[in-house]
């Protein structure tokens, strides 16, 4: 029984011996496919400069390969703890696809074939590397692709908008991120809204917009936050809730930046919170309305103003108390001369109404509200 034992072991000593060496030629021969596999991929990407060459290659079925390229092993010649400065083989070839792919994206006519070619899992995969470079040149392809719609639907399906928002930290993918993030706000399904939600988007949006350092908050951040100041949940988080709402219209008071007053006119419009939040500086507002000189942000303020106004009266309609809820119009009326004001506008037609004619829709429905 012993000498049976014994030779059991030795064979089996025998075959992990066997085992190891065979795995270490498959990893030496992997170590050099490579590389090897980079540099035929970048000899493809020069040649890739005619739109001719490049149909054919995506006819020969070359779309496919780059795609499983990007599921090669970063481990593979440099090593997995390859700094962020360095790259492995892996890392190098991963690159190369990449780059390759965003060429073969910025012509319209391989989009259908970039959106069937389960690209959009392994992109998302890529965002999670160390490598800087990687990272960003995969956000720049996703930029070209997120326009599409059946594109949008894959990246919403793969987890995309968490992912994109815990990027938003890096400061140098920043700008990128957000140009990604915003086509994926233009057309949101029930879905794409409860994703938004669930993420601290709203709050990452207000601190940029308050502590953006120019002058003018950047067009792409106002934007987006505009967009998704349409979702319920999510309005109150982007114009900073009871706390920082007042900053935010402040900010917007002393750089008279149009796209911050339309955004806010969107979360009060469009959320029944972001209503009681304004009641509280309802009185700025009015202020703002009257000495403002630039016509749409006038329209816009008399929108917020409408719309609490108008919330404010449906709720206390049984009551007869001349303040509604926190707001005593009749006092505003007269400090203000609001009504003079809207007059002026229905009836004298000042200049505030011949570039902005929903002015006039605002003022009466301000009249109304008040």
């Amino acid at each position: 029984g012993n000498g049976n034992g014994s030779g059991e072991n030795e064979e089996s000593a025998a075959a992990a011996t066997m085992l190891a060496s065979d795995l270490k030629r498959y990893h030496l021969m992997k170590r050099k496919q490579v590389p090897l596999l980079a540099v035929a991929t970048h000899v493809l990407l020069n040649m890739a400069e005619e739109p001719a060459i490049v149909e054919k290659m995506i006819k020969r079925g070359l779309l496919t390969l780059l795609v499983r390229c990007l599921e090669v092993d970063n481990g593979g010649g440099g090593g997995s703890n390859s700094s962020n400065n360095g790259t492995s083989g892996g890392e190098d070839l991963q690159r190369i696809v990449v780059v390759f792919l965003k060429n073969l994206s910025v012509y319209k006519e391989n989009i259908p074939a970039l959106s069937s070619a389960d690209l959009m899992p392994k992109l998302l995969t890529l965002l999670e590397s160390g490598n800087f470079t990687i990272k960003d040149s995969t956000l720049r392809l996703i930029i070209n692709l997120s326009y599409t719609p059946a594109i949008q639907q894959q990246m919403l399906s793969a987890g995309y908008i968490p992912k994109l928002i815990t990027l938003l930290i890096d400061t140098q993918l920043q700008p990128t991120v957000l140009k990604v993030l915003y086509p994926m706000s233009l057309s949101m399904t029930d879905k794409h809204k409860v994703d938004f939600a669930a993420t601290p988007i709203g709050t990452v949006l207000y601190q940029l917009m308050i502590k953006w350092p120019e002058e003018i908050v950047g067009e792409i951040v106002v934007a987006l936050a505009s967009n998704l100041a349409l979702i319920e949940d999510l309005a109150p988080k982007i114009i900073g809730g009871e706390d920082g709402l007042g900053d935010l219209i402040e900010r917007a008071a002393k750089t008279t930046d149009s796209r911050l007053f339309r955004m806010l006119r969107n979360a009060c419009n469009n959320s029944k919170a972001c209503k009681p939040l304004f009641e509280k500086h309802i009185e700025r507002l009015v202020s703002l309305a009257i000495h403002v000189k630039r016509k749409e942000i006038v329209g816009d303020l008399m929108g917020i103003m409408s719309s609490v106004s108008s919330s404010s009266s449906s709720s206390s309609s049984s009551s007869t108390s001349t303040s509604i809820n926190n707001i005593d119009w009749p006092a505003m009326v007269h400090k203000y001369d609001l009504i003079e004001f809207l007059c002026n506008i229905l009836v004298h037609r000042k200049e505030v109404t011949q570039e902005s004619p929903t002015v006039v829709m605002e003022a009466v429905a301000m009249l109304g509200a008040v």
